[in-house]
């Protein structure tokens, strides 16, 4: 993702819906204030602390104050299904936030294939199955009050080139941001 990013302050988040929002746009928005970054930084911590406890291997983006957690496709779904696989949904089961975080954060799902297959089947393939995962977060309810925004993102953003099976199969993967939100850093004061 290039460095030109639109990104929002926490004053101007006030008026943006995050499913108005590119993927890019959304993980850089809101932007933390310069005084709440070492606390968010720790609370992100304390989530990456919390997904490592459960098997899953996160990594901070956004200069640390946002999560990433890559999911091989092949974990989660057969081939050229949008269905999620038994196996898959065991998975996802394991993704959790803390009870403190809820609220604080919007989750937003990226799924992205190979360049297999035409364009439109696979940018088709890879938003139902962003709707999948969404729609299994939803039957679970472990994100209400929480922004879950899927994307599928299709053929556009190879992690490596196309030219081999092993580099195919990374290439198809399913990408999970926690991205702060501006309830975790700002402190309103409520008119009575």
């Amino acid at each position: 993702m290039s460095a030109a990013c639109i990104s929002m302050s926490a004053a101007d988040s006030d008026s943006y819906d995050p499913f108005d929002l590119n993927l890019e746009q959304n993980i850089n928005t809101p932007a933390v204030p310069s005084k709440s970054q070492s606390m968010v930084k720790e609370n992100i911590d304390r989530i990456k602390s919390h997904l490592e406890r459960q098997g899953f291997r996160p990594t901070r983006t956004r200069r640390g104050e946002v999560l990433l957690l890559t999911i091989p496709c092949e974990q989660l779904f057969r081939a050229n299904e949008s269905v999620i696989s038994t196996r898959g949904v065991e998975l996802l089961k394991k993704f959790t936030l803390p009870a403190e975080s809820i609220g604080k954060y919007k989750i937003l799902i990226a799924v992205h294939s190979d360049d297999t297959g035409e364009i439109e089947y696979t940018d088709n393939l890879t938003a139902d199955r962003a709707n999948a995962i969404d729609d299994l977060f939803s039957a679970e309810n472990k994100f209400a009050g929480m922004s879950v925004v899927p994307y599928g993102i299709g053929r556009d953003e190879p992690l490596v080139r196309n030219d081999s099976v092993k580099n195919r199969a990374q290439n198809r993967r399913v990408e999970i941001y926690i991205v702060p939100e501006e309830e975790l850093f700002s402190k309103r004061k409520t008119v009575k």
